[in-house]
C-alpha cells in the first residue's frame, strides 16, 4: 500500500485494534498503538503513539519514517533524508496541482472570451441595426428622447412629451 505522499506504509498495517507486529514499544512498556493522522498538515499519515487515552508518556514515531539503527549520527541522517524525499514529493504534488487549476483556468478564460466576443457581436450587430433603421428615407425624424420638453396642456398645467422609437 502507498500512503499520500508516495511513501510505503505495508509495513504499518496490522489488525483493527490499531496494533501490529512492528514490535514497537512505547516509553511505557506497552504495545505502540497504529493510529492516522487527521491533520491537515499531515492528513491519513500513520503513527504509532502510547495506546494509553489518557497520561501517555509522550512516545511518538511517524510509520513511514526509517527504523533506528543505533547510531545516532546515521540515524538522524536517515530522518533528515526521508524528510526531504517526503517534502520533495509534496511539492512535486502541489506543483501538478497548479499546473492542474492553471490548465482548467485556461480553458474557462477561453470559453469566457468566446462568449465575450459572441455577446460582442450581436451587440454590434443591433447598433447597425439601429443606425441603419434611423437613416432610413422611411423613418420619420424623431427627436432624441432625452430633448422632450414641457408642453402646456389645455387646462393650462405642464405635461411632459415622450417620444418612442
Amino acid at each position: 500500500m502507498t500512503d499520500y505522499d508516495g511513501s510505503d506504509a505495508s509495513s504499518c498495517h496490522g489488525s483493527d485494534s490499531g496494533y501490529d507486529d512492528s514490535g514497537l514499544q512505547c516509553s511505557c512498556g506497552l504495545p505502540a498503538k497504529l493510529r492516522m493522522s487527521q491533520t491537515a498538515r499531515n492528513p491519513f499519515r500513520l503513527f504509532y503513539d502510547c495506546p494509553r487515552r489518557y497520561d501517555q508518556c509522550g512516545f511518538f514515531r511517524w510509520c513511514d519514517e526509517p527504523s533506528l539503527t543505533g547510531d545516532r549520527h546515521a540515524d538522524e541522517l536517515n530522518l533528515i533524508r526521508h524528510e526531504c524525499t517526503r517534502l520533495q514529493r509534496r511539492y512535486l504534488k502541489a506543483q501538478q496541482d497548479h499546473e492542474n487549476d492553471r490548465e482548467k483556468w485556461e480553458m474557462e478564460k477561453e470559453e469566457l472570451m468566446s462568449t465575450l466576443y459572441k455577446v460582442q457581436a450581436e451587440l454590434d450587430e443591433y447598433i447597425q441595426r439601429v443606425k441603419l433603421a434611423a437613416e432610413s428615407d422611411l423613418m420619420p425624424p424623431v427627436e432624441p428622447m432625452w430633448s422632450s420638453g414641457k408642453h402646456e396642456t389645455d387646462d393650462g398645467e405642464g405635461a411632459i412629451e415622450i417620444h418612442a422609437i
